[in-house]
């Protein structure tokens, strides 16, 4: 029922017990690092309902800031949805993050919106973007704050996820840099720069039939 539990490992006693609140569902395992607890939430499927990623103190279990993964009307991604905060939704929190100690940064992954009907009847043609999301997100892991996104499916009505793993490694394709790694539901592997964000690679299983072109230099598909 959305609480997170810190549990004495030598005898199982309640150290503390945070209640994240009833609107979406903590289904993603935790992260502890550097002394906070980062737990994502899903599941936000009724209409105004954001998901998010909150940062809990791994002493105490108090909430220390929460980054909700759909924006309110004071974002400036707000635009990119098309439609009233009322009825934007989704962008889920599937999976644990992960952490970049050097910069101390928390890096992870949304899902797809469930805003379908909402967006196509804005623009059927061309569904709105709907940031945040099929994106990884990069923040201040002490505040909170943004520091970078990539989206890598804009417009989803498919409910082709990107919510999973990200993976901090090495790039095979070029050992000088750090990346984070991840696929989607499509079979697509993309990689952006650890640091900025910035795009660098994909690759295409060729599992799927969907995306026709991906853009060398942006990644736009």
């Amino acid at each position: 029922d959305n609480h997170v539990l810190a549990l004495d490992a030598g005898t199982g006693a309640v150290l503390w017990d945070t209640f994240l609140g009833e609107k979406g569902v903590a289904t993603a395992a935790p992260l502890v690092a550097n002394g906070r607890v980062f737990q994502g939430v899903a599941n936000c499927a009724r209409s105004g309902l954001r998901c998010y990623m909150a940062a809990l103190d791994a002493k105490t279990g108090a909430e220390l800031w929460r980054f909700y993964t759909v924006p309110d009307n004071h974002d400036p991604a707000a635009g990119s949805w098309g439609v009233p905060t009322g009825e934007r939704n989704g962008a889920g929190v599937w999976t644990a993050p992960s952490y970049r100690y050097e910069t101390d940064q928390v890096i992870f992954g949304t899902g797809n919106t469930y805003a379908v009907s909402a967006i196509l009847r804005a623009n059927p043609k061309k569904p709105a973007a709907a940031l945040y999301s099929n994106t990884t997100l990069s923040l201040d892991a002490k505040t909170g704050k943004i520091k970078w996104h990539f989206q890598h499916v804009a417009g989803d009505v498919w409910d082709e996820d990107w919510a999973f793993e990200r993976m901090l490694v090495t790039d095979p394709k070029n050992s000088s840099r750090q990346i984070a790694l991840t696929m989607g539901k499509l079979g697509i592997v993309d990689a952006v720069d650890q640091g900025t964000g910035k795009y660098l690679w994909s690759y295409d299983y060729g599992i799927q039939d969907l995306i026709t072109r991906i853009d060398p230099q942006t990644g736009w598909k």
